[in-house]
């Protein structure tokens, strides 16, 4: 197959929302994309790669379709869910088996010449929260005081040192068995500095105004203002299924170092939360290498399956 005409390769989960929506956009526009769901591996999808004279891995991995990995431009990583592993498999087998069908389907990723979005590794270490502040900081965008601590004393004297009600606390990991809403920190909660020994949590300031969800796509960039009147003032991912949403402008500014920011990721798509103090003031929170934009999407009109969209198809022609 010529480069010019290649294969948009979609990783996600088969029943999700935002695959089905940016696959059916490819197809309006004659895209040729596949899919794979790493939740069939390596029970149901077979993969068969032989390493040739070029030092090459060629074969295919049979997910209904053979999949060549010579015909892949572009790859869509979007949430893959874990192998299926067989029943009889227990305790050490079944960590090793895990280990097998990842190494495995490594060996296809790096027989992939593709431009990703965006690429595991970067997106993994894009996750980690302590270091996007950090570079949102460097960057010159306003955040938080921030402590990341799991000293008791030093915990509560952060929290001492501003008004009650006024400091928030939160995980310091996006690891989803460890998932929380962010919550008010207050002095006299000693379960919650107790914990902290053993659970490193992230204090701040609370930052109060209004919620903003952007995301980034490409060189395209999505803003939109959550009305505070149907948003939790803590955590807006409480009250997100009945908030309600409205294009909004960034500064030029504030945009310009978000595609900064995004783009020091090493990332092509980003979902960032920013919250706009009354004084006009946008605070960065922490950005999601793979967060949801359909809700947003169908809030707003804005066309962000569409820019993804743009962005694969852009890949696959080169």
């Amino acid at each position: 197959m010529s480069r010019r005409r290649g294969t948009v390769l979609v990783v996600a989960p088969a029943a999700d929302s935002h695959t089905r929506a940016v696959l059916a956009e490819l197809h309006r526009r004659s895209v040729r994309a596949a899919s794979i769901d790493t939740a069939r591996f390596p029970e149901r999808d077979a993969l068969i790669l032989r390493l040739d004279g070029d030092a090459r891995w060629r074969g295919t991995l049979r997910s209904g379709t053979a999949l060549d990995p010579e015909q892949v431009r572009a790859v869509w990583w979007r949430r893959p869910e874990p192998y299926l592993l067989h029943d009889s498999l227990r305790g050490r087998r079944r960590d090793g088996a895990f280990c097998a069908a990842h190494d495995a389907l490594g060996a296809f990723w790096s027989a992939l010449d593709a431009h990703w979005v965006n690429d595991p590794p970067r997106e993994e270490a894009a996750e980690h929260k302590p270091r996007q502040l950090a570079l949102a900081a460097r960057l010159g965008l306003a955040v938080p005081e921030t402590l990341v601590t799991n000293d008791p004393a030093a915990a509560r004297a952060f929290v001492a040192a501003r008004p009650d009600g006024e400091t928030i606390h939160k995980n310091v990991t996006s690891a989803p068995s460890l998932l929380r809403h962010t919550a008010i920190a207050r002095a006299r909660d000693r379960a919650l500095f107790a914990s902290v020994r053993h659970l490193p949590l992230t204090f701040q300031e609370r930052v109060r105004g209004t919620d903003l969800r952007v995301t980034v796509v490409g060189d395209d960039l999505f803003a939109a203002e959550i009305d505070p009147g149907t948003a939790d003032p803590i955590d807006v991912r409480a009250t997100l299924p009945r908030a309600r949403m409205r294009p909004v402008r960034l500064p030029a500014g504030v945009a310009s170092k978000l595609h900064r920011f995004v783009r020091q990721l090493g990332l092509v798509y980003a979902t960032l939360d920013l919250r706009r103090r009354p004084d006009g003031e946008h605070v960065f929170l922490e950005v999601n290498p793979s967060g949801e934009w359909r809700y947003v999407e169908r809030r707003t009109g804005q066309p962000i399956t569409a820019a993804v969209a743009n962005v694969l198809a852009r890949y696959a022609r080169r």
